[in-house]
């Protein structure tokens, strides 16, 4: 590392970003190319690494850093829409993680494993449990260290810091503080050593748009300042301790470019937050910046040398967590109970509907229900958008009317769809109902849109006479729209959302979970006309 003055510098790939819309869009759209591809996929062998055989000539330190980023609570192996492979799987992981740290003892390579937060929230299993099997999970695997996510603090600071309690590794987050006193939260950093000597520090930073992408009232005693404040008090702390420093973020790429572009001093960033998969690292006047995307789809691996103030990237992988890989039969086991107590849970009775939800396919994916009018009020509400609008596939079952229990409704919404907003102009909106009146006479049919808060006339030219939240639409005026992620990263074809939506915005609430809030505040709830 060399000395620690802010600068600015040109970033080399910003052009791609830019002729795109923007780093998050680009950085979607090359998550979903290479998962459809498989980013060296296949059987993962005994053998696990890529980094070459260390020369007996070359008297460089090495060690492996492995990463991932926001699990939001993928413990067990999912199929995700539109697909019936199951991938991921904290087992799997577990023992893929077991077999790199196993060879990189043989070849005196020190291992260190972080996480780039936002490990709660996304699975029943997480929410139920508040997050508890989670983090045995990391504690299982070894972690070395984690940076709290923007959805760390769903379930309130009680749960969070109870979370914390609980960990064997250490928690950072340098620019979270306490209200009344200043206080820092957890902790700036972490420094280890490592047995070749090499001194590694782990600088911790979380998205300061925090307070907008939970609940307020959760973080309302803390104060999230801007992550580049936070690094121009820390980064020089760590300067003389430190032969690597990696900045361990939950801030998003675009910000990590903008870290990586500020400072000199980090030769490593590994990210989260935009759920990004950098297939290969970018590499910017030595600053290395990665992420592996989410859910425990990948691992990621660096393999570093480290000489003075010089570190060298010499192998990069990341791996797929496929069925490939067996299960490690201990944190295999720890699931498995949650698993069976959540069973348990679902059969919890939640409140009463006063009338049946109809989920019936024929007619969700040909017109308007209440199951779907019933659902987009709900995102409306929510969010305080003009409009809401989902797929009909993201619906795949009807619920009776009378006592619900949870198991219904996750048996009616089996997908971890989160609930966004985005920006759409008016001429934007016309385009993607007369998409959705297009899925209509589809076969499949399930990119038809359940909407709330527009109407429209259905004619031979797409949509006619629209209006949102009760006005003429204005083709030039720019309109919120709630929408799901599955929605936003271009699930039906509606690549609209990441190419013209202005202001993303995240709210991390899963649509079953609304749902379940819904009837549990509002029994017996009713059931809107459609």
């Amino acid at each position: 590392m060399s000395a620690g003055a802010p600068r600015a510098r040109p970033f080399a790939a910003c052009g791609l970003f830019a002729a795109c819309g923007g780093l998050l869009a680009t950085a979607l759209v090359i998550g979903l190319a290479c998962a459809q591809v498989g980013v060296r996929a296949g059987t993962i062998p005994l053998d696990t690494g890529t980094a070459p055989p260390k020369s007996p000539s070359d008297p460089r330190p090495q060690f492996t850093l492995l990463y991932f980023n926001d699990l939001h609570g993928h413990l067990v192996p999912f199929a995700r829409e539109g697909d019936t492979t199951r991938v991921g799987g904290a087992a799997r992981m577990a023992t893929l993680v077991a077999r790199i740290r196993a060879e990189n003892d043989r070849a005196s390579r020190p291992t260190i494993l972080v996480e780039g937060g936002d490990i709660f929230q996304g699975t029943p299993l997480s929410s139920v449990f508040k997050g508890e099997p989670d983090f045995k999970f990391l504690n299982m695997i070894g972690l070395d260290a984690m940076v709290l996510g923007n959805h760390e603090f769903d379930f309130g600071l009680d749960v969070l810091r109870r979370r914390m309690s609980e960990a064997d590794f250490p928690i950072l987050a340098a620019n979270v503080l306490t209200k009344d006193g200043g206080r820092l939260l957890a902790r700036p950093y972490a420094l280890r050593e490592l047995p070749n000597g090499v001194r590694v520090g782990i600088l911790g930073l979380v998205t300061d748009d925090t307070p907008e992408t939970t609940d307020p009232v959760n973080v309302a005693s803390l104060t999230f300042q801007p992550p580049l404040l936070a690094a121009a008090r820390w980064v020089p702390v760590l300067q003389d301790s430190a032969d690597v420093l990696v900045g361990l973020t939950h801030i998003g790429s675009e910000a990590d470019v903008r870290l990586a572009d500020t400072y000199e001093d980090f030769d490593v960033i590994v990210g989260g937050h935009d759920q990004v998969l950098i297939h290969r690292p970018l590499v910017e006047d030595d600053v290395i910046i990665t992420q592996a995307q989410e859910h425990g789809l990948y691992l990621g691996r660096l393999d570093l040398a480290v000489a003075g103030q010089e570190v060298e990237l010499l192998a990069d992988t990341i791996y797929p967590i496929t069925r490939d890989i067996p299960d490690d039969p201990a944190v295999a086991a720890m699931v498995a109970s949650y698993t069976k107590r959540l069973d348990r849970e679902l059969n919890q009775r939640l409140g009463v509907l006063a009338g049946r939800l109809n989920g019936e396919r024929h007619e969700l994916r040909h017109s308007p229900t209440n199951f779907g009018l019933l659902l987009t009020t709900m995102m409306r509400d929510l969010t305080g958008a003009d409009a809401a609008v989902i797929n009909s596939g993201a619906v795949r079952a009807s619920i009776d009317a009378g006592p619900v229990t949870l198991g219904e409704i996750l048996q009616a919404l089996p997908f971890t769809n989160r609930i966004v907003t985005v920006q759409l102009m008016g001429d934007a909106v016309e385009r993607m109902l007369a998409q959705s009146l297009r899925a209509r006479g589809q076969p499949d049919g399930g990119g038809f849109l359940q909407v709330a808060g527009i109407r429209y006339a259905d004619a031979d030219s797409g949509a006619v006479s629209v209006e949102i939240a009760g006005a003429p639409l204005d083709r030039a005026k720019l309109y919120t729209i709630a929408i799901t992620d599955f929605l936003f990263s271009g699930g039906d074809g509606y690549v609209i959302f990441r190419k013209e939506g202005r202001n993303p915005r995240d709210t991390g609430k899963l649509l079953a979970r609304a749902l379940t809030e819904r009837i549990r505040e509002n029994s017996p709830l009713s059931v809107p006309d459609p």
